[in-house]
């Protein structure tokens, strides 16, 4: 007998309200262009990856059920998830700069 949940989060009852779709718009519409194809020549500015990230954790919110989320819980979480990106971006690294010492650029990617 498994007792491990499928998820961590409770199921959400929907009513009809919740099937009105929200938009949003301002920070996928000033992103810089991207001029290459590469992978690792795309990065954003610190305002740029702050404001994705705000974005993120107010549309998971607004999913969960907290729809009258005030500014400073979406910042706290924001910085939150943009902590783990940059450990996870530093982890990523080490690990690249120690493959690419045995493997071919070709094989990184």
């Amino acid at each position: 007998m498994n007792c491990v949940p499928d998820t961590a989060l409770l199921p959400i009852s929907r009513t009809r309200d919740d099937d009105v779709k929200t938009e949003f718009y301002g920070v996928l519409d000033t992103l810089p262009q991207v001029t290459t194809r590469s992978h690792v020549m795309i990065g954003f500015s610190d305002e740029q990856a702050a404001q994705v990230s705000r974005k993120v954790v107010a549309r998971m919110l607004l999913t969960m059920g907290f729809e009258g989320a005030t500014e400073v819980p979406v910042d706290v979480f924001s910085q939150l998830v943009s902590r783990h990106i940059c450990k996870l971006g530093r982890i990523l690294k080490v690990l690249t700069d120690s493959y690419k010492k045995e493997c071919s650029a070709r094989a990184v990617d």
